[in-house]
């Protein structure tokens, strides 16, 4: 998986995110932002950016070299958090159950998951 990848997950999750008043998801390439091209001995690919009313709430970092599944769940786990913090309420709600549904890649797709029966809802950015 790659920075096309990333891309993409941004695209999802930005589709997603939509259905959420005052929210908007960025892409940022690290070669445009100097910060993120290297911290300590890691080095960062590309990050989503996650703003409310024009604010930075939260940035998925993608280390380079770095398990890109493990990092896309962390980060969708984070985004969630954020999103149910600010709003106070699930999201994305589960349509049987009311709870929030949590992030799962599989190994070609990634879905929002029933944590309570582990059916898989929906693809992100189907919301």
């Amino acid at each position: 998986m790659t920075e096309e990848f990333i891309a993409s997950i941004a695209v999802r999750v930005a589709r997603d995110v939509a259905h959420v008043k005052d929210w908007k998801v960025s892409l940022t390439d690290a070669s445009s932002s100097p910060f993120l091209q290297e911290v300590g001995q890691r080095r960062f690919s590309n990050a989503i950016g996650l703003e409310h009313h024009g604010s930075r709430r939260l940035l998925i970092v993608f280390f380079q070299g770095e398990d890109i599944c493990e990092q896309t769940r962390e980060g969708l786990d984070q985004l969630q958090d954020v999103i149910v913090e600010t709003e106070l309420r699930a999201w994305p709600p589960c349509p049987i159950h009311g709870h929030v549904l949590v992030p799962e890649l599989t190994s070609d797709e990634l879905y929002w998951i029933c944590p309570e029966d582990g059916e898989l809802r929906m693809k992100v950015g189907s919301l």
